[in-house]
């Protein structure tokens, strides 16, 4: 009879002393290290589902004390630490603040939701990758003596993971909530007889039933908590549908100029125009390419170049661009690459704007950090845009317009000379006012 090497004596005492380690939740981490870190009033100006893509702490600016948190966070997500560590490591923060005794369940709040919401975004990543073979969800409680009544109402639920109740009930589904998602096969709900839902049950009146007494709880409306009404992994990471191509980019701010009590652009007082002439423009490619005789790569990194030249650099050279906020714009060729490294730097023809673009960026008018949702996949992203206007006649009044919209995955910039209609500017005014001339 063959020998089982993994059962000799020898092979089991190495095996005892192999000690398991724990790994990162990386799509967890992946959630989490989108986040931008916003000061209160910025972040309670963005919707519910742009928030998942932002971190804030209540009564905390932004600075060393908010990056310190995230920091720490960062690295409970990534398994280095636990609740213990992340307490007791930051103990002077809470201290300043008032947040022990009575007060200390701020800091598990802090913990709690943060690490549950990017564990819950990863999971729904993982969901997607496995559609194909496990496409339902059964929704988790945990079901004891701090599970809310709603949160005990859903437990047991199946939906298919493309089902819009899961745009409502995906967890996180309130602070410190504790709820999960199990994804199943087809032969699991079989083979456990379970009824897939096809009717959305959210909104409706309900009367869940008390987990320690068994008795029903009043009847309630099944929602979740106030502020948590959104999906946090979809926000992320888009739909479980692929889309069929690259998705367009609608902007979703729910504030806009106006409730920040600003001008339109075309009542904007002379000092917030800068000034241009036409040595500030360039010509565009096509005149380029007639004049020079170059080829249409070669006109490509003349226009890059140009760019460039207006922070000081030469062709291959980074920098990393501090804007008026303090925060960071990385300048260089890789700005205009595709994702398979092809020049995009002549779309829409704004090559002939880039020294305004590149002024837009170092003085703008204002800068909103605006959420964007992908039309094909619900994806929403967050990104910095800094406006300017500019006028070049005695009158001071606008000739043109330049928006500059920036996150760590690209950029895309915006330019009219002369604008068709100042309320297309004005649109684009929405989101959360981080910078204000």
């Amino acid at each position: 009879m063959p020998v089982c090497m993994a059962c000799t004596p020898k092979r089991r005492r190495a095996m005892g002393k192999v000690k398991p380690q724990a790994l990162p939740f990386k799509d967890a981490h992946d959630f989490w290290k989108e986040k931008l870190q916003l000061s209160p009033k910025e972040y309670y100006a963005l919707s519910d589902e742009a928030k998942m893509k932002a971190f804030a702490v209540s009564g905390m600016a932004r600075g060393d004390e908010l990056a310190m948190v995230y920091e720490a966070l960062t690295r409970a997500i990534e398994g280095k630490i636990g609740f213990e560590d992340f307490k007791k490591g930051l103990s002077d923060v809470w201290e300043k603040r008032g947040w022990t005794g009575v007060s200390a369940w701020r800091v598990d709040n802090i913990f709690r939701t943060n690490v549950q919401a990017a564990y819950m975004a990863g999971r729904w990543k993982q969901a997607i990758r496995a559609a194909g073979t496990r496409p339902y969800g059964q929704y988790s409680a945990v079901l004891d003596v701090r599970t809310r009544p709603t949160h005990t109402a859903v437990h047991g639920m199946v939906y298919p993971l493309d089902h819009a109740f899961w745009d409502t009930w995906w967890p996180l589904n309130g602070f410190r909530c504790r709820c999960t998602v199990k994804t199943l096969s087809e032969r699991q709900v079989k083979n456990q007889g379970l009824t897939v839902q096809t009717e959305d049950m959210t909104g409706k009146l309900v009367e869940p039933v008390d987990p320690k007494t068994g008795n029903k709880v009043p009847a309630r409306l099944l929602m979740p908590d106030p502020g948590f009404t959104y999906h946090p992994g979809k926000s992320a990471f888009g739909g479980i549908t692929p889309a069929e191509g690259p998705g367009g980019l609608t902007d979703i701010g729910i504030r806009t100029f106006e409730n920040y009590k600003r001008r339109k652009m075309d009542n904007l007082p002379v000092a917030a125009h800068h000034r241009f002439t036409d040595k500030d423009l360039l010509e565009n490619k096509a005149d380029y390419m007639q004049r020079t005789g170059h080829d249409s790569k070669a006109a490509e990194a003349h226009f890059v170049k140009a760019f460039l030249t207006e922070f000081g650099l030469k062709a291959g050279e980074v920098m990393v661009y501090k804007d008026v906020l303090g925060e960071a714009v990385v300048i260089g060729e890789d700005l205009f690459k595709t994702a398979g490294g092809k020049l995009k730097i002549t779309k829409k023809g704004r090559e002939k704007y880039l020294k305004l673009l590149a002024r837009t960026i170092k003085e703008p008018y204002e800068v909103w950090l605006v959420p964007q949702k992908n039309i094909q996949t619900g994806r929403v992203i967050l990104r910095r845009r800094y406006i300017a206007a500019f006028s070049d006649g005695p009158d001071n009044k606008i000739t043109g317009f330049a928006t500059f919209d920036y996150d760590r995955h690209g950029w895309e910039g915006v330019t009219a000379f002369p604008p068709d209609k100042m309320a297309y500017t004005d649109a684009l005014r929405n989101g959360a006012l981080i910078y204000k001339k």
